[in-house]
């Protein structure tokens, strides 16, 4: 019940906050086309329970969020549970649960996954598979434990990919709790076949395994695969920022630190030594998709990717803390840690209202100027505030679902995440040449035939006629 208290108390913030983006694209697609298959993905489960939603709430964005917020705290009581399982040897189990589990909650690099409807794929998938592992670390494997395992993370990775290492992560933690038996080779068997069935369902049915979306994963140069293992690492301690001198400094010292920790450690007798390796294996392999894809460190855009390896690193900084400080130090430290992720979570909520507040001013506007205009060109349409989901995508799903009239409507340009800069200035195009740099060349030339279409623009503040 705290936990579940914190959550919506931290994310009050955005309980009313609108649908954004893709939300619309994939709401449309699963409400009115009652579509829960799209080719190039395989996220069923996902698209249920947006459904789901929709038939207790409609469109009303409050249902979507309210679902991720208590969703999100499931998982952080899992990660309270799964820590009481864990470190019940050392005395301190129940101090590091309810450390790791309040960071978890707050911890503001991964709220993409919460507060982003569509990105509820990742809050979702991760549950299943905090759920298969805690079966798999609370008892031995029967046959019905093993059979509801597998079904949960089956379920988890048809929802999203990022938990797709949890075999090796769940054999580490049973190596850790059960050394001197063979759980850990029986969980590696079962949870390794649940993914190869994956695969194979991907090959044979979707007739992809990561679609064009996941293409860039496998890239074959060993620099960029550096610099994303690189950013990664850092944005799991910071927060995205526009300076990027600033953001290598900051993870230079980062990565300092957690080199001098392994020193300290190594130093540990050795189940404090074995405890800290395992956790720092887990939040290794937790990363594999985030190295692979990569996290940006300009925005918040992206985030989600890190809601399955902060499961394992709210851990890791409990458990670090627990064995290298005294208790008192130890409380100094948590609520440091504690006021840094509140404060960078609630950062990350305002630019979501705005981004919330951008996209419903658009619809209003757009609302109140299809009643004066049967053709129209809409021009610096906003992908996104700061990384927060604006108009990217389903724009005209937006305007079907809000009940506004499409027919007539072309779409000239968007305003791209190299604009925000200018986001709370006016914008004004002065001159007649300013129409291609509102819809480009290309739009130019096919308003040749029809010069007097409208053509509105978004301003920074609302959309407004140009001609």
């Amino acid at each position: 019940m705290l936990i579940m208290c914190l959550s919506l108390l931290v994310y009050i913030p955005i309980i009313n906050k609108g649908l954004a983006s893709d939300d619309f694209g994939v709401l449309h697609r699963v409400v009115v086309g009652k579509i829960f298959y799209l080719d190039g993905f395989f996220r069923p489960l996902s698209d249920l329970s947006l459904y789901f939603c929709y038939l207790i709430g409609g469109f009303s964005g409050w249902i979507y969020n309210l679902f991720n917020i208590l969703l999100h705290s499931a998982s952080a009581f899992l990660l309270y549970k799964s820590c009481l399982l864990l470190f019940n040897k050392s005395n301190k189990d129940s101090i590091i649960a309810i450390t790791s589990a309040i960071f978890f909650v707050i911890y503001p690099f991964h709220n993409e996954a919460v507060v982003w409807v569509v990105g509820r794929a990742s809050n979702l998938s991760c549950f299943l598979a905090f759920s298969a592992l805690y079966l798999t670390l609370s008892g031995k494997l029967s046959l019905l434990r093993g059979i509801l395992v597998a079904l949960l993370f089956f379920g988890s990775l048809s929802t999203y990919e990022t938990s797709i290492t949890l075999p090796i992560i769940a054999a580490l933690l049973l190596w850790l709790k059960y050394p001197n038996e063979k759980r850990w080779l029986t969980a590696l068997l079962l949870l390794g076949g649940v993914v190869i069935l994956n695969l194979l369902i991907r090959i044979f049915l979707v007739k992809e395994i990561v679609g064009e979306y996941g293409s860039r994963m496998f890239d074959p140069s060993l620099v960029n695969n550096l610099i994303k293992f690189l950013k990664t690492a850092g944005r799991l301690f910071l927060p995205p920022m526009p300076h990027t001198q600033l953001m290598v400094i900051l993870a230079s010292v980062v990565f300092i630190m957690i080199g001098v920790i392994f020193v300290l450690f190594w130093k540990k007798e050795l189940l404090a030594k074995k405890q800290f390796m395992i956790i720092s294996a887990c939040v290794l392999f937790s990363c594999t998709i985030p190295f692979l894809f990569g996290v940006n460190t300009r925005t918040i855009e992206g985030d989600r990717l890190l809601y399955f390896p902060s499961y394992f690193l709210c851990i890791w900084i409990s458990l670090t803390m627990i064995n290298l400080l005294n208790q008192q130090n130890y409380f100094r430290l948590a609520l440091v840690f504690g006021l840094y992720f509140f404060i960078f979570l609630q950062v990350n909520n305002y630019t979501w209202r705005k981004a919330d507040q951008i996209c419903k001013t658009i619809l209003d506007d757009m609302s109140n100027l299809r009643t004066s205009h049967d053709q129209m060109l809409i021009c610096r349409l906003p992908e996104e505030y700061k990384g927060a989901h604006v108009f990217r995508n389903g724009f005209i799903e937006a305007l079907i679902i809000n009940g506004i009239d499409t027919s007539g409507l072309r779409i000239g340009s968007f305003q791209g995440p190299s604009e925000n800069a200018g986001l709370g200035q006016i914008f004004h195009p002065s001159t007649e040449n300013a129409v291609k740099s509102l819809v480009g060349d290309s739009i130019v030339e096919r308003l040749g035939n029809n010069p007097e279409i409208p053509i509105i623009y978004w301003n920074n503040q609302n959309l407004v006629f140009f001609r």
